[in-house]
């Protein structure tokens, strides 16, 4: 090969080279733009459920008034009706009801004490029940056959239950003398 077949080939390569080297600096050059959308965020939403009691304005651990007055004296024959309204008001829809009745204390006597508890619509034990039936048996062995009532976000839903708790005229165990019992009623809502 000659110096001069030599200097093209090197003359050629070095012109391929630098095309190439323009064609990549000039496909860095080009005009650019950015979308953005900012200031995006999220709150979760509210289940709340409480009883209408005094002093039970919001759901949670109520601290208001329990709905049956320490009952003393109690005898076979007792019986006894109270009315409780419970409320939904939360963000989200959701579904309520009656979940437990659970006896903190007194098994003895609760074993006894019949429980029968009818749901109505709305803020009054008045009228024919929307429910009844929904807890039978003892205290301590309930049933709850309730089934769910809606409850619609950002509005309120209120539900009553009247609940009767009794012991039976025939109950004759002197053992159950001065026997105390006590127990709470829970409702749950479940957003949906």
């Amino acid at each position: 090969m000659t110096r001069t077949a030599t200097f093209r080939g090197a003359a050629v390569l070095g012109a391929m080279l630098l095309a190439a080297l323009m064609i990549m600096t000039a496909s860095r050059a080009a005009f650019t733009d950015l979308a953005s959308n900012d200031g995006n965020s999220w709150t979760a939403g509210t289940v709340s459920l409480h009883d209408a009691r005094v002093g039970n304005s919001a759901s949670g651990d109520e601290t208001g008034a329990a709905l049956f007055a320490p009952a003393t004296d109690i005898a076979p024959g007792y019986t006894e009706t109270a009315c409780i309204d419970v409320v939904y008001d939360g963000s989200l829809d959701a579904t309520s009801l009656l979940t437990s009745v659970t006896v903190v204390s007194g098994n003895t006597l609760a074993a006894v004490l019949d429980v029968d508890v009818d749901r109505y619509d709305g803020a009054s034990c008045g009228g024919a029940a929307e429910a009844a039936n929904i807890v039978t048996g003892t205290l301590d062995s309930p049933t709850i056959s309730e089934t769910a009532w809606a409850g619609t976000g950002g509005s309120s839903t209120t539900k009553s239950y009247s609940i009767t708790v009794s012991m039976a005229g025939s109950v004759a165990d002197n053992t159950l003398q001065g026997q105390s019992a006590a127990a709470n009623f829970e409702w749950t809502a479940t957003s949906s």
